[in-house]
């Protein structure tokens, strides 16, 4: 915690003794968490990695500009909160998430709301609306060949963060931006990965005529960590494209940007399937942990490119 603390106080301090200070007990804080937390994963790999995503978003937001929005935020905040209560309750009531996964959902789907708008808002309802009826699609089959989602297709509290985690984190990042841009779009390429993911994973696993494994082609049995389909990969792209044009519609991103969305949405599905495939991290990494993954590459391309760009 000490350590973690004087590197994240030294690292802050541009902003002010006030704002290091926060910077470090927040970076020690979350250390000392990621350190003792029982976990099958290397924490050496985790733990520097965990405090460098922190640490490049605290530098990332700008206090003044995030005071600047704060009435923005508050004013949406009602409206958000009134319908994120109702979605996650319906959701729960229909048996498509269990109780931690409707808790997580509504924190989640709320941050987005609130610090990312209503459009960044529209791209979780498409994304949960679509990943839903992809899971439910060809329940029998799936449950005849053993790939079926467990506790009846009910997400939980570790599917939400490994879905929206992503998203909601560079949300909250982009309301304190001093250029939002960026970050607003990396929100729809993260949550484009994961429609691409999960809508080509549950496609794929009913209608996939050749499974084959992404590394080297040969035939796989369907389900198999780092499988895919042409059919299962046509469904994920199609998903890709309604988010993109559905943060298109919603004004996060302008129309020419679609395409850079719906690319990091393959990139990021692609990235997973190459995991998956690689024995070592198949060992290491769950499945959600690998979904957390894609959607942070994607994300994290679309932020190169835009910051490449210069937008």
């Amino acid at each position: 915690f000490v350590a973690g603390a004087g590197v994240g106080t030294v690292a802050g301090a541009g902003g002010g003794w006030s704002s290091a200070v926060l910077v470090g007990t927040v970076l020690g804080g979350t250390g000392a968490l990621v350190e003792s937390w029982p976990t099958r994963w290397d924490d050496n790999l985790i733990l520097p990695i965990a405090l460098a995503v922190l640490l490049g978003a605290g530098l990332a937001v700008s206090p003044a500009g995030f005071a600047a929005r704060v009435p923005e935020l508050l004013e949406r905040l009602p409206a958000v909160v009134a319908v994120n209560v109702a979605l996650a309750a319906l959701a729960w009531r229909a048996r498509h998430v269990d109780r931690s996964g409707a808790v997580a959902g509504f924190f989640l789907s709320a941050g987005l709301g609130v610090f990312g708008g209503w459009g960044a808002f529209l791209l979780f309802v498409i994304f949960f609306a679509m990943g839903t009826a992809a899971t439910r699609f060809g329940r029998e089959i799936k449950e005849a060949r053993r790939v079926a989602q467990e506790d009846g297709g009910r997400r939980s509290v570790r599917h939400a963060v490994a879905n929206v985690g992503v998203p909601a984190l560079l949300a909250v990042i982009a309301a304190g931006a001093d250029v939002p841009f960026p970050f607003l779009l990396a929100v729809a390429g993260a949550i484009a990965t994961a429609a691409f993911d999960t809508v080509s994973s549950e496609v794929g696993q009913v209608v996939g005529k050749r499974t084959v494994l992404i590394t080297t082609l040969r035939p796989v049995a369907v389900g198999t960590e780092g499988g895919i389909s042409l059919e299962g990969t046509l469904a994920g792209l199609a998903a890709a494209v309604i988010v993109a044009g559905a943060a298109v519609a919603g004004g996060l991103v302008p129309a020419p940007w679609a395409a850079v969305v719906v690319m990091a949405a393959v990139v990021g599905g692609m990235f997973e399937s190459l995991l998956g495939a690689w024995a070592p991290t198949r060992r290491a990494f769950g499945n959600e942990a690998l979904n957390f993954l894609n959607t942070a590459a994607g994300a994290g391309l679309c932020l190169v490119i835009a910051l490449v760009r210069g937008s």
